[in-house]
């Protein structure tokens, strides 16, 4: 693996700069609940939670980011491969998150979900995606 790096952080303090770094060396444990959809793990070239449907259609996504002081959830992306749907609601810890920024990439097998989740734990946060 090619060496990965932060750039552009110079604006952060540095113990903010620190559990930033740690979210991303030490992303939390995901945890899929159901067989719909299996977890790739997260990807640390991408920086991002990979998921995949195991459906021809878009389905509830549920999985748990387990959190803490030693791997902060902090504004993950996620990616959710043939997604197969246009729309996405996001909720964190049961409430619908009005910040989440959400996109579709469009594939020839299938269209794909990205989700970017501004969002700062130090605990287990549960994620639903509903199309």
């Amino acid at each position: 693996m090619y060496w990965i790096g932060l750039y552009g952080m110079n604006d952060m303090k540095i113990n903010e700069l620190i559990r930033f770094g740690r979210s991303w060396a030490y992303a939390p444990e995901i945890s899929v609940t159901g067989n719909e959809n299996i977890s790739k793990g997260y990807d640390k070239t991408e920086r991002c939670y990979q998921l995949e449907n195991n459906n021809s259609k878009a389905g509830k996504v549920e999985f748990t980011l387990k959190g803490s002081k030693d791997s902060p959830v902090i504004d993950p992306a996620i990616r959710v491969k043939n997604w197969n749907s246009n729309v996405a609601k996001i909720l964190v810890n049961g409430k619908e998150n009005i910040n989440a920024k959400v996109g579709i990439i469009h594939q020839l097998d299938g269209d794909d979900l990205v989700i970017y989740l501004p969002i700062e734990e130090m605990s287990p946060v549960k994620i639903t995606i509903v199309p």
